[in-house]
Parts: structure tokens; C-alpha cells; sequence
């Protein structure tokens, strides 16, 4: 598995702490939110690396439909 940058070491680390905590995937936008990022193009890069990188899976047209494979 290749290495995460710093920014995206903090998403995995919050997408991995909000399912704990909810049960359930935040969205894109509460991924953005809380890395402070309000353009939308550049929260959906991270989140994409993400799932490239093998860190998550991503199921296309839901929302929270996001899981943990590390």
C-alpha cells in the first residue's frame, strides 16, 4: 500500500474515527469541514487518493457509502 501524505493521513484518520463514533461514512463535505477545505473539487482529491491508495472503498452515487479497508 503506498504512503499517505500528511492531508491525507488527517481524512483517513477522521473517516476512520467518524464511523466509530456514528457507525456510519461522514460525507465528502464533513470530510472537507473538517480539514478547513471549501472548495469542493479539492475535497473530493483527497478522498479519491484515498480509495487509489487502497485506504477506503467507495460505493459510486451514495453518499456515506464509504468503508475502511486498512
Amino acid at each position: 500500500m503506498q504512503e499517505l501524505t500528511q492531508k491525507q493521513e488527517t481524512a483517513f484518520n477522521y473517516i476512520k474515527q467518524f464511523i466509530d463514533s456514528n457507525g456510519y461514512a461522514p460525507t465528502i463535505s464533513e470530510i472537507g469541514n473538517h480539514m478547513m477545505i471549501s472548495i469542493s473539487v479539492a475535497r473530493t482529491v483527497y478522498v479519491e487518493a484515498l480509495e487509489k491508495k487502497g485506504y477506503i472503498q467507495r460505493l459510486p452515487g451514495k453518499a456515506r457509502a464509504m468503508r475502511v479497508l486498512k
